[in-house]
């Protein structure tokens, strides 16, 4: 329980006010063109996600009701267990809204507060299953350290050129909290290299520590260090809910007491969570090996079983992996399945690649009249009769992305452009947004690829028979 009022009490009272009204809150990715005082109703999400807007709030009176509701759900959720639940609820909400701007620390919430809600609503009496959601959440912390060390063997992180974009950025953005990143950059040149080296060294040992070594171990402290780092040096960016939120966690690695009564007869909570992991492995498919042991003969084999936290373990394991996968190994260029993968702090690449060209077009019509782009006179590369929407969207390059990549996309971008031109009041006769959408499609590609191959494989083996054949019978062939 210290742990929940640890992590729900970072999330919301130490947040700057910043990131705490992004909280809950759906992004609205369109934010410059409300600046010019347009209505503007989302016409972008995140392709596998769309169902959870709908069920949104779509009014910003509506959003700031649910923040300040998500506050008290948050705070009742310290004293009712029942009120776990709907936090977990609301966390679920916050991550699938901002999917096209997926944060770790927003998803990380989220996977904590479903966490504590299935330890916090499990029966007091059921030590079993409360000790074992204990280790599912000192599970999940292994997962974030062991992704988060794994993917910064890049180039580019192990050069030092990512961490010196962050912070030479922070101090151009004026959050750098009055450290002079480029003045120590150019009396220490090697400034950056260290602190990339640096991080990779203490995402890895955290990673080790936790897993391998018991509960309460002094080296769990090294946390401190890199997260009261973090929390100084980026808090004015990120704020300091995450840094103070996995600090707070490592409250899960201590030595508690439900898990010290669920492994009395192993002597208490001694078990790292390597070995824990072990343990659960050998009691599925190895239980014969403990029937030397009396005390868990007397108890069952069966009863120690854990299901639903080793199936949650799996999956945080497994789904991070995908991400070479589908990326078919260039996710280091192309970010491909970033998503679930806990890729910390490498979006400041400068080997990503970009699509150039813009594969979606919206052209509106009064009537058989098309209205004119008034953009189109500064920028002469642009289309004189398209709503240049790219304009909107150029300092957020992920929705950008999704624009380009989903054309299911284009009728909401049609229906935003009727929006902010002025709609039926613009054009009395009725607009028409017309959308473009250049793409390639060749279905003979993949057969003729295949056919080659299976060509060039006949003609190796025909080959490759006569040449036997040669060998084994030169008279017969030469007849």
């Amino acid at each position: 329980m210290l742990l929940v009022c640890c992590f729900v009490l970072f999330c919301f009272v130490s947040a700057p006010k910043k990131s705490m009204a992004a909280w809950f809150l759906r992004y609205d990715i369109y934010s410059a063109i409300e600046k010019v005082g347009h209505t503007v109703h989302d016409a972008l999400s995140y392709d596998h996600a769309e169902w959870v807007y709908y069920h949104a709030p779509g009014t910003p009176e509506a959003t700031e009701k649910l923040r300040w509701f998500t506050i008290a759900v948050c705070l009742a959720s310290i004293f009712s267990d029942t009120a776990t639940i709907l936090f977990a609820i609301l966390a679920g909400q916050l991550i699938f809204t901002s999917l096209t701007c997926f944060i770790n620390h927003y998803y990380l919430f989220f996977l904590l507060a479903t966490l504590m809600s299935f330890y916090c609503n499990c029966s007091k009496d059921n030590i079993r299953n409360r000790a074992g959601w204990i280790h599912a959440i000192r599970g999940q912390v292994v997962v974030v350290y062991a992704f988060a060390s794994l993917w910064k063997f890049d180039s580019d992180w192990l050069s030092g050129y990512i961490v010196s974009q962050i912070f030479l950025n922070f101090e151009e953005q004026g959050v750098n909290r009055g450290i002079p990143w480029s003045r120590l950059y150019a009396s220490y040149p090697q400034l950056f290299l260290f602190i990339a080296i640096s991080g990779v060294f203490l995402d890895t040992m955290l990673f080790l520590v936790l897993m391998f070594l018991r509960p309460g171990h002094k080296l769990q402290r090294i946390g401190l260090v890199f997260h009261g780092f973090t929390a100084f040096t980026m808090s004015q960016r990120i704020g300091i809910s995450f840094p103070l939120t996995m600090i707070a966690a490592g409250l899960a690695f201590q030595r508690c007491g439900e898990v010290e009564k669920d492994q009395e007869w192993l002597g208490g909570d001694v078990l790292s969570h390597f070995q824990w992991l072990q343990l659960q492995m050998q009691l599925w498919f190895r239980p014969n090996h403990f029937k030397t042991k009396q005390t868990i003969q007397e108890q069952g084999v069966k009863k120690r079983k854990l299901l639903f936290p080793l199936l949650f373990l799996l999956a945080q394991w497994l789904i991070p992996l995908r991400m070479p996968l589908v990326s078919h190994g260039e996710f280091k260029h192309t970010f491909e399945g970033y998503r679930w993968s806990w890729t910390m702090m490498l979006h400041e690449k400068k080997s990503a690649v970009a699509p150039g060209l813009s594969y979606m077009t919206l052209r509106p019509t009064c009537g058989a009249f098309p209205f004119p782009n008034p953009q189109a006179q500064e920028y002469r590369h642009m289309d004189a009769h398209s709503f240049p929407y790219e304009l909107w969207l150029y300092e957020l390059p992920r929705s950008l992305a999704v624009a380009q990549m989903f054309p299911r996309q284009m009728p909401k971008f049609a229906k935003v452009a009727y929006e902010v031109i002025g709609g039926d009041q613009a054009c009395p006769a009725g607009m028409t947004v017309t959308t473009s959408y250049f793409s390639k499609y060749n279905p003979i590609q993949s057969y003729l690829k295949w056919y080659i191959l299976f060509h060039l494989s006949h003609i190796i083996f025909r080959r490759l028979c006569l040449n036997i054949a040669s060998f084994v019978h030169p008279k017969r062939l030469n007849k």
